[in-house]
């Protein structure tokens, strides 16, 4: 793309049909996690028109929406026991998007402890991912001056208790991005006898809240 006005549109274009990849990967793992069809693409559709991915899908510099979508399809794969297309997938999750790679590890982490008496092959996955994301990020965080910054290994100013809040940032972007959809999932998922009204009477009220600016 040219850095001019029209390049620009164009870009922002191509960026917004991204949304077509997270709507469609949002019904595949829906699909792939029990849900019947209808509930599946009218989930999807409704995630797709929520204000947190519009925004997403509309500012350039943002890419969780297309990171979500690799989750979502990664997530669709594993479950159906497609480890060839699980692999790219979870590796374009994890370069993508800070926040898509964490997403990713998470429900790789869930997937292998639910799974692991049957199946221990998710295990291996879930330490392999471990270290392809380390060794992805360590140049990153092993820059040397001028391009360094507080939270880099070699910066003059790097303090170990710096990480430790960038931790606690990135846990509130987990817990946001997961919303209001993933928690009626959650519920789907675990549905307590004594409590599954309870939990579903409160995610619904999840919807309520304000939008976090």
């Amino acid at each position: 793309f040219e850095r001019d006005v029209e390049g620009l549109k164009a870009f922002t274009f191509v960026h917004g049909l991204a949304l077509i990849l997270f709507g469609a990967g949002a019904r595949r793992f829906l699909l792939a996690h029990g849900f019947s069809a209808r509930v599946s693409l009218v989930s999807a559709l409704t995630v797709m028109c929520s204000s947190t991915v519009l925004w997403s899908a509309w500012t350039l510099p943002e890419f969780d929406m297309v990171g979500a979508a690799f989750v979502m399809w990664a997530g669709a794969a594993l479950r159906r026991g497609k480890l060839a297309q699980f692999i790219p997938l979870a590796l374009l999750a994890m370069v993508t998007k800070e926040t898509t790679a964490a997403l990713m590890f998470a429900y790789l982490l869930s997937y292998t402890v639910l799974h692991l008496r049957e199946d221990r092959r998710p295990l291996g996955l879930s330490a392999l991912y471990v270290l392809v994301l380390v060794a992805a990020a360590f140049p990153t965080l092993a820059a040397e001056a001028p391009v360094s910054h507080e939270f880099y290994l070699r910066s003059e100013f790097f303090e170990l208790g710096r990480v430790g809040w960038l931790g606690v940032h990135n846990a509130s972007q987990l817990l946001y991005s997961f919303g209001p959809a993933g928690a009626l999932l959650l519920w789907h998922a675990v549905r307590p006898r004594r409590l599954r009204w309870l939990l579903f009477f409160l995610s619904l009220a999840l919807f309520a809240l304000p939008t976090v600016r």
